[in-house]
């Protein structure tokens, strides 16, 4: 089986670390990018190399809110599962979230067992 690759889009680098590491010992490959610009040009020049994203919400130069309303825009885009990694636990923040289409909306600190079975549950919907 292809490895999935996941990007991972947080601006902070202690929890940025801290996915990353938790994806790669679970045997993803992972990308990486500080901002949803960042994140959207990689997400642009390899649409079809992500498996799924996981995503900050509040980051400079373009928030996690903000890439979601670009990734469902783009039909190459829009099918990766995204999930919301963030401190953010407010009712209307995961409301909004849903709405803009995330896979799920996890909270920080990352609970890494979940996030896996999350990303692994996205990756096979997709599929």
């Amino acid at each position: 089986m292809a490895q999935h690759h996941i990007l991972v889009v947080e601006d902070e680098p202690v929890s940025l670390q801290s996915v990353v590491d938790c994806l790669m010992h679970a045997g993803f490959g992972v990308e990486a990018a500080a901002d949803g610009r960042e994140a959207l040009n990689k997400l642009k020049s390899l649409p079809h190399k992500f498996s799924a994203i996981v995503l900050d919400r509040v980051m400079p130069f373009m928030g996690g809110m903000e890439l979601m309303q670009h990734i469902k825009k783009d039909s190459q885009l829009k099918e990766i599962p995204v999930i919301m990694l963030t401190g953010l636990d407010e009712h209307d923040d995961i409301a909004d979230a849903v709405e803009a289409g995330v896979f799920d909306y996890l909270t920080k600190p990352i609970d890494p067992p979940i996030l896996i079975d999350l990303l692994q549950e996205a990756i096979k919907n997709r599929s």
